[in-house]
């Protein structure tokens, strides 16, 4: 009985945590109070998984021909009760301005789930795909379009399941939502559940 609680304590450490957010990419003291971080940026978001990042490489190749692409993303990181990464979440923006419109706009997505056990490569969370987007096409990519502003919206959903088949899983779905306008500013909205 002892080792079937003790296995118990283990799993619910290994994946639970509370949601918190945290809008800088260093935590200070203060602000850091739970286990999910969000994390914003502008340049390349830190791994970027290779199809993805081949690409974008090819699209900005393209894009570079007309202006000078600027980069933002947001990221969700979700944590264990000691601080081991299970799962990230990230949206990259690139895009390009004229001072009064956005001329070029691109999205990616993915979700990073980390080995937790690095000599037998295991993570209970498995990601079930993106539920939820803003745009008509997986990039937001529309050859041409010019606009005051634009915003990109993903939402994912994770899962662990330690007893599923009597409904003991544990489900986070968070959203992140990158905003351009044409001065060049940007605006990042996030929500995790």
């Amino acid at each position: 009985m002892y080792r079937l609680f003790l296995a118990v304590a283990v799993a619910v450490a290994m994946t639970a945590g509370a949601a918190t957010t945290q809008a800088n990419a260093k935590p200070s003291p203060s602000s850091y109070q739970g286990v999910m971080s969000l994390t914003l940026g502008s340049g390349n978001a830190p791994g970027m998984p290779v199809g993805v990042l081949q690409a974008r490489h090819r699209q900005l190749s393209a894009a570079a021909k007309s202006c000078s692409p600027k980069h933002a993303w947001a990221r969700w990181t979700y944590k264990n009760l000691v601080g081991v990464v299970l799962w990230k979440y990230t949206e990259q923006v690139d895009y390009c301005f004229t001072g009064s419109a956005v001329t070029y706009f691109y999205r990616n997505r993915w979700a990073d789930l980390p080995s937790i056990l690095p000599v037998i490569g295991f993570n209970p969370w498995k990601f079930d795909g993106n539920i939820s987007d803003s745009c008509t096409n997986e990039h937001c990519f529309i050859r041409g379009y010019r606009a005051a502003s634009r915003t990109a919206t993903t939402q994912g959903q994770f899962e662990v399941c330690g007893l599923k088949f009597i409904g003991v899983c544990n489900n986070q779905t968070p959203r992140l939502s990158i905003t351009v306008f044409g001065d060049g500013s940007r605006s990042i909205a996030e929500r995790g559940d």
